[in-house]
């Protein structure tokens, strides 16, 4: 054992070693740079200086870099160079993605791209560096919808004027919006159309995201060869630009994929070390993201112990920056609830759980607040604007008393056109005075209905996972008495983990039916399938699952899901429990907005036809909960129908 340790230890320090070569040779370049500013002669020289600095922003830590667009912005502006004050203005929009502070770098790219839209003065490097940004923040902001438009556009204008660069760009920034909506074959469509572009060698380097998402679009359609060459050339070409963030994000990548496949052995060495890089580059949200990916697999390993203590640092990391990214706490929680889980920790499971909803809570009341300050900031505006308004209408009246007959026509008019004006504004104030009120109301009903959820499931913890438990101990109980009874003690074993096992498949329903992530059609539909396959694996039964094809995905609440998920499963439990079936199928359709799932054996059929009424009244009560019915026939074996409105 100790023999063990000390080999996995040499291992973890020799990863470290080696990150904190490639972080040295990194900080002897920003050092160099810096160097460079001290000694610039002319202001030009330090402009360039400072945009050199500037462009190593990915691998630098926020503080340290936002104050350099700063200074440079200065320079230019004393020389009179717009253009390079525009530069200045995207080094801020950077590092204030490096801050986290989304909204106000969009708001400054938003700006620059109305400039450099076009191709009026030629190719120039900020084309291409504003929506490759922009297409950042839209990721962290999971705004996909933005990220879609903002790449067709950003393709069109660099086709037309016959740029590569731009086109390479573009196609995976469409690329990935289809991955982040689940749409993977699209994905892989514009992803190779990148890869078309890149004919020439400096392309081959200058672009990493292709090979990265590729291989995360190959992860989904379970092609595992195909993962890993795309996450091995990732990787490949990160070192080759050098960037200690990008070599971090692709060993991070590549360890997550390993343990995706159960190469559990050769998972840890990448994920150690891309947490490593990332502490030392100094970056917040890729601390926090590595520090959650490294957690999730000392859960699956197990190795809960690593697991509990490294989520523990990231926490007093997040307690050390108020400004951390929310999100990513909310993904460290969740690693942190996944470890005392397996390590049977449930109450500090348990109290993760309310942690994670506290801090989703917080994420929603931080959304509303910033909507809530861009309608105060539009209605400030619009009461200048009526201020102003009102000013020139007064300067004509007075105007029109020295005018002329004509002049005095003129000005009712004016008046009357000013009066209309002011009129439209203050029914526009009346909407907008409307809207807020709705959206209040509309707050209010999303906060009790975030508590009806709670308090439901709550109570399913307390039926399922308080009535198993209580079983548990009944029988416990009942060993301790049976001193001399082997055979019956080891039958009570026997059912103390049968309950057990049920009561862990209950929970694991229950928090599949929480988790907000998993509200859609096609997850439900995978998640059925799934038990399926497990639920039958080792019987003598032989199963068959058939999922609709081409449809739309769409929202199902934790409630629909978890009741048609608990209707599908009593259903293939009476299957293997009473129909002597050798052949058994799960079918799933939609047809005219009507979800359709029946489940069907070529079993002895009903054979006591009383009792499954009982069965069959359970399960009509489920789908009644969420507008749906439950209807059977016995014939030749048995098939139960499960019908919802969508």
């Amino acid at each position: 054992m100790t023999t063990m340790f000390q080999k996995h230890f040499t291992i973890i320090l020799a990863l470290c070693f080696s990150a904190a070569l490639q972080i040295k040779a990194q900080t002897h370049i920003i050092d160099s740079l810096k160097n460079n500013i001290a000694i610039a002669k002319t202001p030009s020289a330090e402009y360039n200086a400072l945009i050199a600095l500037c462009d190593k922003w990915k691998s630098l830590e926020a503080d340290t870099v936002y104050k350099y667009p700063f200074v440079a912005k200065e320079l230019a502006v004393k020389q009179q160079k717009n253009e390079d004050a525009d530069f200045a203005d995207y080094y801020l929009a950077a590092c204030l993605v490096k801050k986290n502070k989304l909204n106000a770098s969009l708001i400054e790219l938003n700006k620059l791209w109305s400039k450099y839209n076009n191709y009026s003065n030629g190719k120039h490097n900020l084309h291409n560096k504003i929506p490759e940004l922009k297409a950042t923040v839209f990721i962290r902001t999971n705004d996909f919808k933005s990220m879609m438009n903002s790449g067709y556009e950003w393709y069109t204008i660099s086709e037309k004027n016959n740029d590569t660069v731009g086109e390479i760009s573009a196609s995976t920034s469409i690329g990935t919006a289809n991955l982040r909506t689940f749409k993977y074959e699209n994905a892989l469509q514009w992803y190779y159309k990148a890869f078309n572009l890149m004919y020439d060698e400096p392309y081959k380097t200058m672009f990493l995201a292709p090979y990265a998402n590729t291989a995360i679009a190959y992860l989904y359609l379970k092609k595992e060869d195909s993962v890993f060459v795309y996450c091995k050339k990732a990787i490949e070409v990160a070192k080759k630009q050098d960037n200690p963030g990008s070599i971090s994000y692709c060993l991070r990548q590549y360890g997550q994929m390993l343990t995706e496949f159960n190469h559990l052995k050769e998972a840890e060495s990448p994920l150690v070390e891309a947490l490593t890089m990332s502490r030392s580059i100094g970056d917040k949200h890729d601390v926090l993201i590595n520090t959650t990916a490294l957690a999730s697999y000392y859960a699956k390993v197990p190795n809960t112990k690593n697991g509990i203590s490294i989520c523990l640092d990231g926490l007093n990391f997040l307690r050390k920056n108020e400004d951390s990214d929310l999100d990513a706490k909310v993904q460290l929680f969740q690693s942190l609830s996944e470890n005392y889980k397996v390590a049977g920790d449930f109450k500090s499971y348990a109290d993760i759980l309310d942690s994670i909803a506290e801090v989703k809570e917080k994420i929603y009341e931080k959304n509303a607040a910033t909507d809530l300050a861009e309608m105060q900031t539009k209605y400030e505006t619009q009461k200048k604007e009526n201020t102003i308004a009102t000013q020139k209408y007064d300067l004509a009246r007075k105007n029109s008393i020295i005018s002329s007959a004509a002049v005095i026509m003129l000005a009712i008019l004016l008046s009357g056109f000013v009066v209309f004006k002011s009129w439209k504004k203050n029914s526009l104030l009346k909407l907008q005075e409307m809207a807020l009120e709705n959206e209040r109301k509309t707050i209010e009903a999303v906060t009790k209905a975030k508590e009806d959820e709670r308090q439901r499931i709550l109570a399913d913890l307390h039926d399922d996972v308080g009535g198993g438990l209580s079983t548990i101990r009944m029988v416990s109980d009942l060993i301790i008495k049976q001193h001399e009874k082997i055979q019956t003690v080891n039958d009570y074993a026997l059912k103390i983990s049968g309950i057990t096992a049920e009561v862990a498949q209950r929970m694991n329903v229950i928090i599949w039916a929480l988790n907000s992530e998993n509200d859609t059609f096609l997850n439900l539909c995978e998640y059925i399938r799934q038990y399926g396959y497990d639920f039958f694996d080792g019987s003598l039964i032989q199963f068959e699952c058939k999922l609709p094809d081409g449809i739309d995905d769409f929202v199902l609440s934790g409630l629909q899901r978890k009741n048609i998920f608990m209707c599908v499963k009593e259903a293939l439990h009476n299957i293997l429990k009473h129909s002597d079936a050798k052949n058994a199928s799960l079918k799933i359709a939609m047809k005219n907005k009507q979800l359709n799932i029946t489940v069907s054996d070529n079993g002895i059929g009903l054979v006591n036809k009383n009792k499954f009424g009982n069965g069959l009244s359970s399960l009509q009560k489920r789908m009644k909960e969420i507008g749906g019915s439950a209807t059977f026939e016995s014939n030749e074996g048995t098939s139960i129908e499960f019908k919802m409105d969508i």
